[in-house]
């Protein structure tokens, strides 16, 4: 299904979007297992993956004016929920990319909630806002991008409504990054001129293509045996009524999304979803990967089932309580390629 907001009606549309947002927030009730902590509304998911994935953004290629209103859109939701710029005041970390012969500016968007006992400590949670742009020679050029990652960023979004709404002991930040198809520009320009010493984010988790699958009481961890995050998510899991089992063939997704860029430079990095649990369905082999990844058919829709993507967003916040808890910090394993400087 299409979604066709005409300019005209565009501001207007987009805060109607926010009101119904927070609305669908506050009045959430679990779909899935889950702990008595976190709650993700799918429907608000929903809300703003069709906002994200219009025509009116063309695909939200960096440097267009749909990567430009995509930001705007960002912010807006960041700033009426109460999580508060990092980078500038403004919310955005602006930087510029070389495209198609051309040089562009984009940015990311990074906002934070302060922790309430230790706000030096942080845990970053990461999302690509841009998508693929015109990518196809045919009558509907335009890839919405709708799973990747409007998803990943309206899963984003919501997570930070929950802990604005009830801080962790520690800081949290979420980033919203630019670029990400274009080679993980908005991770690199991040890690390039950090807000806060990457000494200090003990952890760093991604958020991509989550809403390709719908709920499975099983996740996977990519990057499992790299961290010693491993225990506390299958702690975390089990506290929400799900269980880890990772997907054969999930280690060779570790380098394509932004957390790789953290672990370069030292910070314990993964992704936990069920997207990368066991199944005919699983990502590597699923109809998203087979029929809509990089195409114009990844748009927004009744088909996406959302519950996945928001039980996925609850257990990653889960995790980011039990990090804030634990004794010692995460922790390269001996045997990983990565460690911190």
């Amino acid at each position: 299904m299409r979604s066709t907001l005409t300019a005209g009606r565009f501001w207007l549309v987009h805060c109607l979007c926010a009101v119904a947002v927070t609305s669908c927030a506050s009045t959430a009730l679990r779909t899935e297992p889950s702990s008595a902590e976190y709650s993700l509304s799918p429907d608000a998911l929903a809300a703003h993956v069709a906002w994200l994935s219009s025509d009116d953004l063309a695909g939200r290629e960096p440097g267009t004016e749909g990567d430009k209103d995509t930001t705007a859109y960002l912010v807006s939701q960041f700033r009426a929920l109460g999580a508060v710029p990092l980078a500038a005041p403004d919310y955005r970390q602006s930087f510029e990319i070389s495209l198609d012969e051309a040089t562009v500016q984009t940015a990311n968007v990074v906002a934070t909630v302060r922790g309430t006992r230790e706000p030096e400590r942080y845990v970053l949670f990461i999302a690509h806002h841009d998508g693929q742009g015109l990518c196809a020679e045919s009558n509907d050029r335009i890839c919405n991008s709708a799973v990747d990652n409007a998803s990943g960023t309206a899963v984003l979004i919501e997570m930070a409504r929950q802990v604005a709404a009830r801080p962790l002991p520690i800081s949290i930040i979420f980033l919203a990054s630019g670029a990400e198809e274009e080679g993980l520009l908005g991770a690199k320009a991040f890690i390039e001129d950090p807000p806060v010493p990457l000494a200090q984010i003990e952890a760093a988790f991604g958020l991509d293509t989550v809403a390709a699958r719908g709920y499975s009481d099983t996740v996977g961890i990519l990057g499992e045996g790299l961290t010693s995050l491993d225990p506390l998510v299958r702690r975390a899991a089990a506290r929400s009524g799900r269980h880890v089992d990772t997907a054969e063939g999930t280690a060779d997704f570790y380098r394509r999304s932004d957390h790789a860029v953290f672990a370069d430079a030292g910070v314990p990095a993964i992704m936990v979803t069920g997207l990368f649990a066991p199944g005919e369905d699983k990502f590597v082999t699923g109809a998203y990967a087979a029929n809509h990844y990089h195409r114009p058919s990844d748009e927004a829709g009744p088909t996406i089932d959302y519950r996945g993507a928001a039980a996925d967003g609850a257990l990653l916040l889960e995790i980011a309580a039990l990090v804030a808890d634990a004794e010692t910090p995460p922790r390269w394993t001996e045997n990983s390629i990565y460690q911190r400087p």
